[in-house]
């Protein structure tokens, strides 16, 4: 049996956040969810050893997903892994500053 990949989830809206988890936990992934960028500072801090995915929502409290996605690439451990964004921000400019 092989090891469960894990997701690093980062959502402000508890329900999307729950129902996404849960989809992925379905689909065999180990999912680590975060309601708020300081949480997610933690989890990275804590669990980076075992983080293979990152799908981040801009728009959360306290760090938002930018900030964190800018401690994922400086974090020597995570550095490489891919980043998914969700926002509902979508003018170009938001893109740019995503990639």
């Amino acid at each position: 049996m092989h090891p469960k990949h894990t997701i690093l989830l980062v959502e402000d809206e508890k329900e999307p956040a729950d129902m996404l988890a849960n989809f992925l936990e379905m689909e065999d992934y180990e999912v680590l969810v975060a309601y708020d960028g300081k949480e997610a500072v933690s989890l990275i801090e804590s669990r980076a050893d075992v983080i293979d995915l990152a799908i981040l929502d801009i728009m959360v409290p306290n760090v938002d997903g930018k900030e964190i996605c800018k401690h994922i690439r400086s974090h020597p451990v995570l550095d490489d892994i891919p980043v998914i964004f969700l926002t509902a921000k979508d003018e170009e400019q938001d893109e740019i500053e995503g990639l």
